[in-house]
């Protein structure tokens, strides 16, 4: 995927001093792995992954029998209908997982700010997949640094927990700059259910 993901879980989230770390909670469940690709519907995989005769807006059903999760870009340069959440929802076994993309409008366009009205507006269109919802991605643009820490921890305060979260960064960014400056850290914590198995 190219990036490093933090997971979410709730709004427990601050900025510390490093060294000023608690140390995370071991999680008492074994990790539960996925795999999967970031598409699922690239046409040329029909043939070497895909039967033959798959059809165009089958390849969803087809690769969910060989694969746990996909990740959801699609989400990232708008936001689907109804009617294909629907389709998705329907053409995916219950232990799926679909890990999809906050859109660029709100990480990269509005770069988290003022963004309540279209984070709704995705939790809603994205709902009806709620069963089947791994973490949703919150890809920081690749011009994110140290001061736009804060930005972030109030973006993150208002999710809900309902959900599960991701943060990620276009290459490698939040390492290369936010960590080279070695006086501040992010650091996110994490609430589970233990009977969430996602």
């Amino acid at each position: 995927m190219g990036y490093r993901a933090v997971s979410l879980r709730g709004v427990a989230t601050t900025l510390a001093e490093v060294g000023d770390q608690k140390p995370v909670e071991e999680p008492t469940a074994p990790p539960n792995l996925r795999v999967g690709c970031a598409m699922w519907g690239l046409r040329e995989w029909v043939g070497p992954y895909f039967p033959p005769t798959t059809r165009t807006g089958q390849e969803l059903g087809v690769y969910a029998t060989w694969c746990t999760a996909v990740e959801g870009n699609t989400t990232f340069y708008g936001l689907p209908t109804a009617a294909a959440v629907d389709r998705w929802r329907d053409a995916v076994p219950a232990d799926f997982r679909f890990v999809f993309k906050l859109p660029r409008t709100i990480t990269h366009d509005r770069r988290l700010r003022n963004t309540g009205d279209l984070l709704r507006e995705f939790c809603h269109v994205t709902e009806p997949l709620e069963a089947v919802l791994g973490p949703t991605s919150i890809q920081l643009p690749a011009t994110f640094d140290e001061t736009d820490m804060a930005v972030l921890e109030q973006f993150i305060v208002q999710l809900s927990t309902n959900r599960r979260w991701a943060v990620g960064s276009e290459p490698c960014v939040l390492r290369r700059r936010t960590l080279r400056t070695p006086t501040r850290r992010l650091v996110i914590c994490q609430r589970t259910r233990p009977s969430d198995p996602r």
